[in-house]
Parts: structure tokens; C-alpha cells; sequence
């Protein structure tokens, strides 16, 4: 009851925050359950118990903290409507309607922008200015609109409500914008954990709901408030000890950044708050800047040999090792004495994993490469070969540049352009004398992004005709069977080139792009786990693969019948695999694990004998390869890897350690992996943590060995050190 006698009410605001409040002490106890089952099998009690304080301090933190602020915002609406009249001399309109003018100023510039888009950057500018006069007239025609559709609402509630009108259509614009126009924010939001996101407003509406529905106490208000206020100073003291201290406990880390439900998300956003130096790897809440007051030193750095400082926070300084001078042996000529000036035919099949291909796995139990299957046993089957990156986007350029990734001159921004200054595989074989010609099936090789230079011919029709029904750029092939056009192109253009009679030889690189999510169903193929059973996204996959196979068996069954046929090699690989789960993420992109970074690789041609080669070899060496097959000669700046010819004739020739880069964007932290067979190390940058596998007798990566900390494991880190110490020679992308 009131000093007046009335019953005493809730205010909306109470009930808001409340509802808010109780939805976070839900996701809340979410995680610990989460927490509670993947610590109980920990290594220590006291990981157990800081792994469950950390999470539930880092989502009761920011849920409690949001909710307190929409109660204080709230809360002094009412103060004010309270304490002062309605002034109806004073029109809030006036303020209220300027953001909706300049949304509507900000869609009419956009759109005009849109319009001319793949057009000369000048002409988008142009376009912009000559569109901003007639945009701007018809947002102040907005704002005059906006002002009369608000009036009557402050009239009625006596109070300045169009602000708050305003200000909430203000933030919906902002963030359908960035939405529809920024695929780096996109990315970002979409990074956030699903879980919160969906069960957290869901939680809310219930307890909202029945707040509304039952009666107000006002004990019960001033204790929930006070319960409030104390679980979230809790929280708080929690998230300070947090971003000090977790990063001493490797078992918490690994819990609360690979496995949690929310905390892993909340952390990689609040990260960047902790970076000191600006160096970009924090020295707090889980970073492993050894540093942070010295934006030279962080995990990664290049490091000095014998300056006494550990510039890249990888166990002290670096003391270069004592190395053996070793004379060159020279390889067998298996080349060049009776096939002058070859063809060479490089196929690059999307998103296809090796161990879902018989002739990489034989015990896998579908047969979707019949055909390539063939193939592999007319020449070398790579069976560990390694893409360098997870991703078409960072494993492409390394193969045309010959360079890994972070060595690669790019623009910024997570689909970065590939700068002319560096020298690619078609321009070299171009300049001695080869016909370059290349036909890709995805929005990522248009030659805005840059990886077109050195073909003469780019035969870009595939992608062209499926950008339709205004679809997002880089979406629009991958709703569509692509497989077949390519085959057709690659067709056409070999019947051309035969008729042409021309004396150069030709470099001909083919893209099969159906492999990648979406995965579009082949109703003349089955593979449906049982019978009248939906099909999964792995059976989908499985048939995208199969879809392939005959694409490429079609263009063959063309190709041999050619004059091209006796003097050309063909070398088939994929950029990367695709997950299914195994190691809890679907798609690609998401890690380094063999399902990721395992691709096929086949190399078959005149003279070369068939061939398992068992040793690890990566895509960091097709540059090297078609080099020697062309024999041409490595120019400077020389290609990273070696050629893989010495393996026609030794099939356990040794070779370069493999090195498989993750790169830190918007979604990504920074991650490197090096295989030496058996082992594979797996290092995390950004976090210090390390994974450590045997691929003879663990391929599937299951069983981390890392805390036997054995003598290969120590040997594995100081190799991939000096790699990263010595042999590497990051390139800082620049906007030009």
C-alpha cells in the first residue's frame, strides 16, 4: 500500500527489467550446467570452480548490467514526465524527426550508389554528389512527415515519447543497414552465441508475461532489486579476476574459449578491450601478450635472435640453431628431354575433403569419385596433402602467389584484394610464352579481388550468368549447379584451341565450385543413409562430390581425344575440406583439424609413374611444380615449397615441414598448425594453446597429446618457431 492508501503498482519499467534479469539467471544457469559437465571430467578441482565462477560471472555481467541500465533509463522518463508539466510551447518533434531525415538521406544516397556498383570508383563518387541534391529534398520532406505522424503521441502522454520513438527506429535502421551493406558486421552479429540470442528474449517475454499476470508487492520489487544489485557486484568482482588471472590456467581457458555455450563469444568480443598496446593480442581475459605495454612483443612477432628479449612470447629468446651445410643433390630429369613446352591443366575442385574419396580413403564407404578414383592411379596420389589455410579466400592466393597468406601484399577487410605487386603463377608462365586461361565458378575470383592478373583470357561467364535475382555479391553461384557450365566452358575453349593451330603452349585453370555449402540435391544420384530417410547435409555433400566426379570425367572424355592429350600434365587439388560436426562446427573455416585443411592432390602426365606418396606435402607447393613441369625458373621474389616431381621417383623422398595458417579477422582468431608425420602441432596465437596429435595412429585428431610433453612435441614447437622467427615474412594489409 501507498502513503496514500492505493494499492501499490509495478512500474513497466520494473517489469522490464526484471523479466531481463530472470532471462540472464537463466542462460545463466545454462552455462553452469554446461560448465559443471565438461569440468567434471577436469583435470583439478580448482579449474572445475573457476571454469563455473568465469562463466556465469561473464554472462550475469553483461545480462544484469543491460538490465540495470534499461531500468535507470526508464526510470528517469518517469522522473521526468512526473516532475515536470508538458511543455506544449516546445515541439520535441523537431529534434525527434532528424534521425529518420537522415535515414531516409542515408537509403537515397545508397541506392543511387547501388546502382552504379561495378562501376569506375570515380562514376560511384560522381553518382553519389549528383544524387545528394534531389535526396536531400526529399528528406526534408521526410522530416517535415515525421514531425506531424509524432505530434499527437507526445500530446497524449504529455511527454517528449517521440524521442524515444526515434531513437529505437534510429537503431533497427542502424542495424538493418550494416546488415544488408557491411558483410564485416555481418559476420560479427553473427558470431554472437545463437543461445543467448534466441532463448534469452524468448526467456524475457515468458517472465514478462507472467509478471503482468500475477500481483505487485512492493517487498517483493525492493528485494528482487536488491538481489539484483548483489549478484551483479558478485558478477563483476568475478569478470575482474577473470580478465587478470585466466590466463594462467590453461585447463579453464580451453573450457571456457573451445567449449562453453556463451562465454567463449563474450570474451572474443571484450578482447580488444584489453590490448594495451595496440598490437592486436591482449595480455588479459585469456591473451597470450607476454607484453602488453610493447606493441613489438605478442605471440607471432618476428623475433631477434640473441637480443634477450622474447619478442614473440614462445619461451624465451630465440637462439638460432647450429646448421649443417649440405650439398644439393640433383633430381632425375623425369621432364624436358621429350616433352618440350607441355600443357599444363591445374583443377581445383571447392570445399572437398580428402578422407571422403576413395582414393585417399579407401575405407570410406561411398563411392563418390569413381573417376578420379582412375585417375589417381595414373600418376602421383598425394595422400597427406595440406591446403594452407581454411578457406578458399586465404588458401587461393597462396597457391597463385606462391606465398603463404600472411606473405601475400592484400588489401584490409576479411575479403581482401590481392595487390598487382605480387608476381603470380600466370604472369610467370605467361612471360615464357604460355597461353593463360582461366574459368572460375565463384564471386571471389572477379577481378576486383585481383587473382585474375597473368591470365589472358577469364572466362568469368560461369559466375556472370547465375548473379541474379539481386542476390548478395558472393552468394550468387553458390545457389546454383555450376558444375556443368564449367565443363561446358572448359569444352568449348579446348575446341577452339585446337582448331587455332597455335604453337604456344597452354596454362589452363578450371574451378569446380558445387562441393560448398549450399548443397544442392542430384536426384539421378542417392545417398540417402537409409531408405526413405531425409537427406542429411552430408549425403547432399557426398553428392555434390559425386556431381563433380562426372563434370570432370565429361571434360575428359573430350580432352583425350585431343591433340592436347599426350603433352599435357593435369594436376587436381581442392582448396580445402568441409565440417560435419566432428569437432563441433559445421562448414569450413572454423579451425585447422584434418576435416578443414586435408585436400586431395593428384598430379599425373607423360612420363610420370603411379605413385601413393605418404609424405605431407602442401599447396604450397603447386607453384614450384608447374614451374619445373614447365620449366620455367623461379624468378625472384621465389615461390615458398618445393616442386613435387622428386616424388615420381622416390616416394619417400623428404620434404619441408607443412605449414597451415589461420589468420585473425572479425570472426577468426589467430591460429597456426605444423605437420612433421607423424605429429601435427596446433598453436593458438592468440590464446598460447597448444594441441598435439599423432596423424598415423589419431587422424581424425581425437586425443590430445599435448600434456605428455614429449621430445617430439618440444621438437614440433621450436620448428614451427623458427618458422615463424625466421622463414616467414608477414605482410601488414594496407588499403591502397
Amino acid at each position: 500500500m501507498t502513503d496514500q492508501g492505493r494499492p501499490y503498482r509495478s512500474s513497466l519499467s520494473t517489469r522490464i527489467s526484471q523479466s531481463l534479469a530472470i532471462s540472464t539467471i537463466i542462460l545463466a544457469l545454462i552455462e553452469f550446467v554446461n560448465l559443471w559437465a565438461l569440468s567434471s571430467v577436469s583435470r583439478s578441482p580448482q579449474a572445475q570452480s573457476l571454469s563455473l565462477l568465469y562463466g556465469v560471472a561473464l554472462v550475469s555481467s553483461i545480462g544484469l548490467s543491460l538490465a540495470l541500465v534499461v531500468n535507470l533509463i526508464t526510470r528517469l522518463a518517469e522522473w521526468g514526465r512526473q516532475g515536470l508539466a508538458y511543455d506544449e510551447g516546445y515541439d520535441w518533434t523537431k529534434i525527434s524527426a532528424i534521425p529518420i531525415a537522415l535515414a531516409c538521406l542515408s537509403v537515397c544516397v545508397g541506392l543511387s550508389l547501388f546502382v552504379y556498383e561495378g562501376n569506375d570508383p570515380i562514376n560511384q563518387n560522381y553518382s553519389g554528389y549528383f544524387w545528394l541534391l534531389p535526396s536531400g529534398a526529399f528528406s526534408l520532406y521526410f522530416w517535415s512527415l515525421s514531425r506531424n505522424l509524432m505530434r499527437p503521441l507526445d500530446k497524449k502522454f504529455k511527454g517528449p515519447w517521440s524521442l524515444l520513438l526515434s531513437a529505437s527506429l534510429s537503431i533497427i535502421f542502424v542495424l538493418l543497414a550494416y546488415h544488408f551493406s557491411s558483410e564485416q558486421l555481418k559476420q560479427t552479429i553473427t558470431a554472437w552465441p545463437l543461445l543467448a540470442l534466441i532463448l534469452g528474449p524468448l526467456f524475457m517475454l515468458i517472465a514478462l508475461g507472467v509478471s503482468l499476470l500475477t500481483p505487485d508487492f512492493s517487498a517483493f520489487d525492493r528485494l528482487f532489486n536488491r538481489l539484483h544489485i548483489s549478484i551483479l557486484i558478485l558478477s563483476i568482482v568475478g569478470l575482474n579476476d577473470l580478465s587478470e588471472y585466466m590466463g594462467r590456467y590453461q585447463d579453464v581457458k580451453e573450457t571456457l574459449l573451445e567449449q562453453s555455450l556463451m562465454s567463449k563469444s563474450i570474451i572474443k568480443l571484450f578482447q580488444p578491450f584489453y590490448d594495451e598496446d595496440g598490437d592486436g593480442v591482449a595480455g588479459k581475459l585469456g591473451g597470450a601478450d607476454c607484453d602488453d605495454q610493447n606493441p613489438l612483443v605478442y605471440p607471432g612477432a618476428k623475433e631477434i635472435p640473441l637480443n634477450g628479449i622474447d619478442e614473440n612470447c614462445f619461451g624465451g629468446d630465440f637462439i638460432p640453431p647450429k646448421r649443417k651445410i649440405q650439398t644439393p643433390t640433383e633430381n632425375k630429369k623425369l621432364v624436358g628431354a621429350t616433352v618440350q613446352r607441355p600443357n599444363i591443366i591445374l583443377i581445383t575442385i571447392d570445399t572437398l575433403r580428402a578422407d571422403h574419396l576413395k582414393f585417399v580413403n579407401p575405407k570410406y564407404p561411398r563411392k563418390t569419385s569413381p573417376f578420379l578414383d582412375s585417375l589417381a592411379t595414373r600418376g602421383l596420389n598425394f595422400k597427406w596433402a595440406f591446403s594452407t589455410g581454411a578457406q578458399t579466400r586465404t588458401s587461393m592466393p597462396a597457391v597463385f602467389v606462391g606465398r603463404y597468406y600472411s606473405e601475400v601484399s592484400r588489401s584490409q577487410g576479411d575479403w581482401a584484394t590481392v595487390y598487382p605487386d605480387n608476381l603470380t603463377l600466370a604472369e610467370r608462365l605467361r612471360a615464357s610464352g604460355y597461353h593463360t586461361v582461366g574459368i572460375p565458378s565463384h564471386n571471389y575470383f572477379n577481378p576486383s579481388y585481383g587473382l585474375h592478373q597473368g591470365f589472358e583470357e577469364w572466362n568469368f561467364d560461369v559466375v556472370s550468368r547465375f548473379r541474379q535475382d539481386n542476390q548478395t555479391e558472393g552468394k550468387g553461384t553458390s545457389y546454383h549447379i555450376t558444375g556443368g557450365a564449367v565443363t561446358d566452358n572448359a569444352i568449348k575453349w579446348l575446341d577452339q584451341e585446337s582448331s587455332a593451330n597455335s604453337s604456344k603452349p597452354f596454362f589452363l585453370w578450371m574451378h569446380y565450385f558445387d562441393p560448398h555449402h549450399i548443397y544442392r540435391d542430384h536426384p539421378h544420384i542417392d545417398f540417402r543413409s537409409r531408405q526413405d530417410q531425409a537427406l542429411k547435409p552430408v549425403d547432399l555433400y557426398d553428392e555434390e562430390i559425386r556431381y563433380t566426379d562426372e563434370q570432370i570425367e565429361r571434360f575428359f572424355e573430350v580432352f583425350e581425344l585431343s591433340k592436347f592429350s599426350k603433352n599435357t600434365y593435369v594436376m587436381i587439388h581442392s582448396d580445402h575440406g568441409e565440417g560435419f560436426g566432428e569437432h563441433g562446427y559445421q562448414y569450413h573455416g572454423q579451425n585447422l583439424f584434418n576435416d578443414q585443411v586435408h585436400v586431395p592432390l593428384l598430379l599425373f602426365g607423360p612420363q610420370l609413374p603411379s605413385q601413393s606418396v605418404r609424405t605431407p606435402v602442401s599447396l604450397i607447393d603447386v607453384m614450384p611444380t608447374v614451374l619445373e613441369l614447365a620449366q620455367v625458373s623461379a624468378l625472384p621474389p621465389e615461390p615458398r615449397g618445393h616442386s613435387l616431381l622428386k616424388f615420381a621417383y622416390q616416394a619417400t623422398a623428404e620434404h619441408h615441414p607443412i605449414i597451415i595458417e589461420m589468420l585473425k579477422d572479425s570472426t577468426h582468431s589467430s591460429r597456426r598448425a605444423i605437420v612433421d608425420w607423424p605429429w601435427k602441432l596446433h598453436y593458438s596465437r592468440d590464446y598460447n594453446r597448444f594441441m598435439f596429435f599423432n596423424l598415423r595412429k589419431d587422424p581424425y585428431e581425437t586425443v590430445d597429446l599435448t600434456d605428455e610433453r614429449s621430445p617430439s612435441f618440444q621438437r614440433m614447437k621450436k620448428r614451427l618457431m623458427r618458422f615463424l622467427s625466421e622463414e616467414t615474412n608477414p605482410l601488414k594489409p594496407q588499403n591502397r
